[in-house]
């Protein structure tokens, strides 16, 4: 099983009990749960990974407010799709999928992320 593959009751979601609540608990619920945290507000992710960098890994996406520079569902789909197929190991890290939303065939065979 790869840490992308989990059953549909254990998505982690915003429960109930995590619904509304502040950075922080969304992060600690991640960390004690086991679960990869995806989020669109990454500055807040970022200071909360510097603070405690052993969790199992925080998936950012940088928004612009602008549709057409904006990752779409897709391009998050690809991003994950493409650091998955690098092996790049997520637990303990900040990875920005911005970086990751190429096209396979527009770079070459080691999958590495754009520098910009």
């Amino acid at each position: 099983m790869t840490p992308f593959e989990t059953s549909r009751s254990d998505t982690g979601e915003a429960s109930p009990r995590t619904a509304g609540q502040p950075d922080s608990v969304h992060f600690e619920f991640a960390r004690a749960n086991d679960f990869i945290l995806l989020t669109k507000d990454p500055d807040d992710f970022e200071e909360l990974h510097s603070r405690n960098p052993n969790h199992p890994g925080i998936l950012a996406v940088y928004q612009d407010n602008d549709p057409t520079r904006d990752m779409k569902d897709q391009d998050i789909v690809r991003a994950i799709s493409n650091i998955e197929a690098a092996g790049i190991e997520l637990r303990g890290g900040f990875h920005v999928l911005n970086k990751w939303r190429f096209k396979k065939h527009e770079q070459d065979s080691t999958l590495r992320p754009d520098p910009g």
